[in-house]
């Protein structure tokens, strides 16, 4: 995972290896103060296993992010990825 500090927020890139699907996934950055934004989501095919890059984006600055989610659409969690 990358983030860049821009104006309105964070820019977010992050290249998913995980063939394990079929799975809807999203990529949450949860703020140091508990709130939580949905940057980005992605359906993982059932029969890929190359990986993928996904691009989104969060209001919050990159000091305002404590860690990055990666959860399914129904909001089970999969990995934590720290931030910076």
């Amino acid at each position: 995972i990358t983030a860049e500090d821009e104006a309105w927020g964070t820019g977010v890139r992050l290249e998913v290896k995980d063939g394990a699907g079929p799975r809807s996934c999203r990529l949450v950055a949860v703020g140091r103060d508990g709130s939580e934004q949905t940057i980005t989501s992605w359906m993982v095919p059932g029969d890929e296993d190359r990986p993928h890059t996904v691009r989104g984006g969060a209001a919050l600055h990159p000091d305002q992010i404590d860690r990055y989610e990666v959860r399914t659409a129904g909001g089970e969690h999969l990995v934590t990825l720290p931030a910076g």
